[in-house]
C-alpha cells in the first residue's frame, strides 16, 4: 500500500524527471515538447503541500498528500528541490 509521504515524493520527483526531459537537448524535440506540454498544468510543491495542509485540517478529507512525515528526511528534500518550480 502506498503511503502519503510515498505519493507526495513520487509526484515532486514526476516534476523533476519532466522538467528534465524538456531540458535535455539529446532527447526528441516532440518528447521534450509532450514533456513541456505536461508540465503547464502539473501540480507544483507549492500545490501539494497546500493540499496535504488542507487534508490535516479537515478530518473526513482523504490524505493523499503529506506536507511532513516522520519517519523519512526523504521528503524535506523533495519538497526543497522541487519548490524550484512554484510560481512566484
Amino acid at each position: 500500500m502506498t503511503t502519503a509521504a510515498e505519493r507526495t515524493i513520487s509526484i515532486l520527483t514526476t516534476l523533476q524527471l519532466l522538467d528534465d526531459l524538456r531540458a535535455r537537448t539529446d532527447v526528441p524535440e516532440e518528447l521534450r515538447a509532450r514533456a513541456e506540454q505536461a508540465l503547464r498544468h502539473f501540480p507544483r510543491a507549492g500545490d501539494i503541500a497546500s493540499l496535504a495542509k488542507f487534508c490535516d485540517q479537515h478530518t473526513l478529507a482523504p490524505h493523499v498528500f503529506c506536507v511532513e512525515d516522520p519517519s523519512t528526511s526523504e521528503l524535506a528534500k523533495h519538497f526543497k528541490a522541487a519548490s524550484k518550480f512554484d510560481f512566484k
